[in-house]
């Protein structure tokens, strides 16, 4: 997800700073496409449909929310996230990986998306048990912080293998243009979209034995395989085009996205 006002962490910065988990997940309820990674692949296609989009000269993976522009079918009118499965894009913000530096010495850094609204300065609002804040007394990162520090770390590196899974289709001529039946927002109108793809199973049949060998060996195979099961799930999104209903066990199914759910690190087959 790109964000305009993203800073590197820093205590001089952020040290007074805290997110809070009153906040909601209001801010991706336009949201059509959001990221998923190798290593969340398989819980997130059980959920969501799952195609391929390139970015600039990059492959990336992108869960389907919803088939209206404007209209994330998965994010309540409260702002309640309503699926079963929470992407890790999402569970890993407002923190988000940086690239600083050039050549040798570039690398990826903890980034803060400063204008969301959970960034909160710290007790600010009183007795807030939810609230986690960045940096201790002392200048070091929270436990929380650091948790978030390595979730950004692994996105970063399952980022990329991301991109050379879906890059190695693409070589492998599996790719083609994935029709996604869209509407015109606020309207039933479809609406012609290029740019996303998915695999063509008839080619994926057809596969030689070495290069099928060639994909079990990189251990693409799971994540085609799940991909493929997901591109199913189009047909229910179809049947639910309706706007979210909200229940009373919204923010129930919200709470806790900050608390052990956000700090547990994915799991990579």
């Amino acid at each position: 997800m790109a964000d305009a006002s993203v800073a590197v962490l820093s205590f001089e910065r952020h040290g007074r700073l805290a997110v809070s988990g009153r906040a909601t997940f209001s801010f991706v309820r336009s949201r059509l496409f959001l990221p998923v990674f190798a290593g969340e692949m398989m819980d997130a296609a059980r959920c969501y449909p799952v195609g391929f989009v390139k970015e600039s000269t990059r492959w990336a993976a992108v869960a389907i929310l919803g088939l209206r522009y404007g209209e994330n079918m998965f994010v309540s009118d409260s702002g309640q996230w309503l699926g079963q499965y929470l992407p890790v894009a999402l569970r890993s913000y407002p923190f988000v990986p940086v690239d600083v530096g050039e050549g040798q010495d570039a690398k990826t850094v903890l980034g803060l998306v400063e204008g969301d609204e959970r960034v909160v300065v710290a007790g600010q609002g009183g007795t807030d048990e939810s609230e986690k804040r960045f940096f201790e007394e002392d200048g070091n990162l929270t436990a929380f912080t650091g948790g978030m520090q390595r979730l950004i770390g692994q996105i970063v590196k399952h980022r990329a293998l991301t991109g050379r899974v879906i890059a190695e289709l693409e070589e492998l001529g599996l790719l083609a243009p994935w029709r996604l039946p869209l509407r015109e927002e606020g309207s039933d109108r479809s609406v012609n979209v290029d740019g996303v793809y998915c695999v063509d199973e008839h080619a994926f049949e057809q596969l030689s034995d070495e290069a099928f060998l060639k994909l079990r060996r990189t251990g693409a195979l799971p994540f085609v395989y799940a991909h493929l099961m997901s591109t199913g799930l189009i047909t229910r999104l179809e049947n639910t085009l309706d706007p979210v209903e909200t229940g009373a066990d919204d923010d129930a199914r919200g709470a806790g996205r900050y608390g052990s759910e956000a700090n547990s690190l994915f799991e990579f087959y």
